[in-house]
């Protein structure tokens, strides 16, 4: 298999013609066989003096019209002067024709007689319907007229529909002749085999019309029609075998004689038999069975009557097998199959992306994030399994509360200094030492009853919180900790596999899509859900239909209009393996601006800008609590944690939860602002995550959108994470804005900063960002470190 990422065709190929089925670089075989058939069906009389299948034949063709037209009208002339009648209804019919397709579609001459098989049935009835108003006339109502008007009106329509039901099915004529055809296979899905059945009963439906119509003609004492049929069963037998062969036979035989309809038979389930083994046996045995069969049934008379139309049609189409392939050995090279083929070499180019590897693992890169997180857990502080000091001060403060305002000798203690209260300091070591308390330690309180009591409901109320902090060290620190990691990973695997599965809907239907648009053996399969990836593997000799705009349209299409990137061909033999992905549909301009307070010129504002895996943008800004250098490494911390975390698949909401926590662990006095701007630059969706960050902006022409939140900042909210998405569209040309609380805390209250965003004409990020800046020291003062940062989001070009 050779590669290549150029388009693949071929010098002088004849260039391909996309307005018909039968339309495929054989004009001239195309225009001979159309004028053929339209000439044998306009002669053709069906009943009651009408002659229906002209008629129905010219507005069943979706393509090569007016040669229809032509043989429609040879063979009604050829009638002699009763012809005339039906070769102006079949000029009715065009005319009919062209004004239904010429409304529907606006008139343009690309889509002319592109109308709807529907409609072409109602132009047939319009004609059938003027020759029966006209025979009425001249004849009046009588029952010979009435059948005869009966007859061209629903028989026109009736045959449209079971004539047009072949180009239902992206059967071409060359296809049909000389390239395997599928019709009898069981590929594709729903929609695909119900066409191709839809197929299989129009092709029977001219045979047996084609039969019916030569079978009235003799030439030297051979019927015509038998001939056909012996013809048409030879090519049956050859293409699809035996069986297929035996039972077409029968059909159109029956149409001349019952002696045909046997030979028929008999001949196509030998001929199929015996073609894998050699053309010249497959033709000797169509020949030989008739003449058999016509000895049995007829002596020299049946022989007479059945061997000239054999030995003639097995004559009149040895050039034709000889260029078709047998069935059977299709069946036992199924590999050499074009289904076959196509789906061997599909399955060739997904192995290959499986042993690639494809995308990185989403697992194996979050275990390399947590690897540098480990630093962070390893050096946390242990706070132990029991409640710290300040809790065991604030019980015994609250019981000698509770047992002073009990006591009736409350009043001759002196003010402050009760008894309890003198004993406190030496109960207090007591608990810290981890002893229980008994009723000596109560203290020298003058009410002595009850202390018994009262110390063990203390021990009780120390046990209780002792018992609270075990729970809390081991849950807070670690256990959330490890939740957090195992839903992480967990989600990463989830997200990865979501990348790489198979999508089996949207796979169905670009591989029906692009067999109607002209790949007869194709099969697409669609991966991933942000970027997604196609390969298609396709028969398609000259490479012209794949690499055609018409395929990209439907590629495009059958992602929901996604603009796809260059796309990559691998070529074998008549084979062709497409490697197309969607590429992105916007860019970002952006840019930031930063003003500190203190005079060493050190923020506490920290600004990260840059494009992540899977196509998103990421634009953080963060502000520590404080100013200087302490509030700068605690947003610089916050910013570190994030990136790692986000570069590698995590989703936001995880990494925030983690970083929240061990933010609250670094250091209690620690926090930091965060305001996040992400945007999926496949879909255009855009979400701001928000932690203590001030109001921010979508500015989209004159109008401004504003995101707001009331949260709190990293590491100071107690009882887990309470930071808030909001999700948003985003458009092409719109304006995103971020800025610290130094610029406004309170957009509301400045309206200098509304203004001058709303009627702003900067269009370049970093002006912009910098000028926000100075309006707002102008305006405002500067009483914090201040920054801003702002994307302008584009259009990438289609291609």
């Amino acid at each position: 298999m050779q590669s290549t990422t150029t388009q693949p065709k071929r010098e002088n190929a004849p260039k391909k013609k996309e307005n018909g089925a039968l339309a495929l670089r054989m004009p001239e075989l195309t225009d001979i066989v159309i004028f053929f058939v339209g000439t044998v069906l306009g002669r053709t009389h069906l009943a009651f003096g009408a002659y229906p299948f002209g008629i129905a034949f010219l507005c069943a063709l979706p393509t090569h019209v007016f040669v229809g037209l032509a043989g429609a009208v040879a063979g009604a002339v050829s009638r002699g002067r009763s012809g005339i009648l039906f070769a102006m209804i079949a000029f009715i019919a065009l005319f009919v024709r062209i004004l239904i397709s010429g409304a529907e579609k606006g008139g343009a001459n690309g889509t002319l007689f592109r109308e709807t098989l529907a409609l072409r049935m109602s132009a047939g009835a319009v004609g059938g319907f003027v020759s029966a108003v006209y025979d009425l006339l001249m004849r009046g109502i009588v029952p010979e007229s009435v059948l005869f008007s009966l007859t061209m009106i629903f028989g026109v329509a009736l045959s449209t529909v079971a004539f047009g039901l072949l180009f239902s099915y992206p059967i071409t004529l060359k296809g049909a002749l000389f390239h395997p055809t599928g019709l009898f296979s069981h590929a594709g899905e729903g929609e695909y085999r119900r066409k191709k059945r839809l197929c299989i009963f129009s092709i029977l439906c001219y045979l047996l019309a084609l039969t019916f119509g030569l079978s009235r003609l003799d030439l030297l004492g051979v019927t015509l029609g038998g001939v056909f049929a012996f013809g048409s069963t030879l090519f049956v037998a050859r293409r699809f075998g035996s069986v297929c062969a035996s039972v077409v036979g029968f059909l159109l035989g029956l149409v001349v004689t019952p002696d045909f309809a046997v030979a028929c038979a008999l001949s196509g389930a030998v001929s199929g038999i015996l073609f894998p083994y050699g053309t010249l046996f497959g033709e000797i045995s169509a020949v030989v069975i008739p003449a058999l069969w016509g000895i049995y049934t007829g002596g020299a008379v049946g022989l007479l009557s059945l061997f000239p139309e054999g030995l003639i049609a097995t004559l009149l189409s040895h050039p034709i097998l000889m260029r078709v392939p047998t069935d059977a050995t299709q069946c036992e090279q199924a590999s050499a199959s074009p289904e076959g083929r196509v789906k061997a070499l599909l399955d060739e180019a997904m192995q290959k992306r499986r042993c690639d590897g494809g995308r990185e693992d989403g697992t194996l890169a979050l275990s390399d994030g947590l690897l540098r997180l480990s630093a962070i857990l390893h050096n946390e502080e242990d706070r132990g399994m029991f409640p710290s000091e300040e809790q065991y001060r604030a019980l015994l403060e609250r019981a000698m509360e509770n047992r002073c305002k009990a006591c009736d000798f409350l009043e001759s203690c002196p003010r402050g200094e009760t008894g309890f209260y003198l004993s406190m300091p030496d109960l207090y070591r007591k608990l810290l030492s981890r002893r229980p308390p008994d009723a000596e330690d109560i203290g020298i309180c003058a009410q002595k009853e009850g202390r018994g009591t009262f110390a063990d409901a203390l021990r009780v109320a120390v046990g209780r919180m002792e018992e609270e902090a075990y729970r809390n060290a081991r849950r807070t620190p670690v256990g959330d900790l490890v939740r957090t990691f195992g839903e992480m990973t967990k989600e990463a695997s989830a997200r990865g596999e979501d990348e790489g599965v198979l999508d089996e809907a949207v796979s169905g239907k670009l591989t029906e899509a692009l067999k109607n648009a002209g790949l007869l053996y194709a099969e697409a399969k669609v991966f991933g859900k942000i970027q997604k990836r196609v390969i298609v593997s396709a028969l398609d000799e000259d490479g012209t239909t794949i690499s055609s705009a018409r395929i990209m349209k439907e590629i495009s299409l059958a992602l929901g209009g996604a603009t796809l990137g260059t796309p990559s061909y691998m070529r074998e033999g008549a084979f062709v393996l497409l490697q197309i992905a969607t590429k992105k549909r916007y860019s970002l301009r952006s840019a930031s601006a930063v003003l500190p307070i203190g005079k060493e010129g050190i923020s506490g504002d920290v600004i990260q800008i840059y494009e992540g895996n899977g196509g998103r943008f990421f634009g953080i800004l963060s502000d520590g609590i404080g100013s200087g250098a302490s509030a700068r490494e605690c947003a610089r911390f916050a910013q570190d944690v994030l990136r790692a975390m986000l570069e590698r698949g995590v989703s936001v909401v995880y990494v925030l939860r983690l970083l929240d926590e061990i933010m609250r662990r670094r250091n209690p006095e620690d926090g930091a602002t965060l305001d996040l701007f992400t945007l999926d630059m496949y879909l255009g969706k855009a979400e701001f995550y928000k932690l203590g960050a001030v109001t921010s902006f979508i500015k989209r022409g004159d109008s401004l959108f504003s995101i707001r939140s009331h949260s709190l900042p990293l590491g100071i909210a107690d009882g887990g994470f309470h930071g808030e998405r909001i999700c948003a569209s985003i458009e092409a040309d719109d304006i995103v804005v971020l800025f610290s609380d130094g610029v406004a805390e309170e957009p509301a209250e400045t309206p200098w900063l509304l203004e001058f965003l709303a009627h702003t004409e900067l269009r370049d990020p970093k002006v912009l960002a910098e000028q926000i800046l100075l309006h707002a020291r102008r305006e405002r003062g500067q009483r914090d470190d201040m920054s801003a940062l702002v994307c302008v989001v584009g259009e990438c070009e289609r291609s």
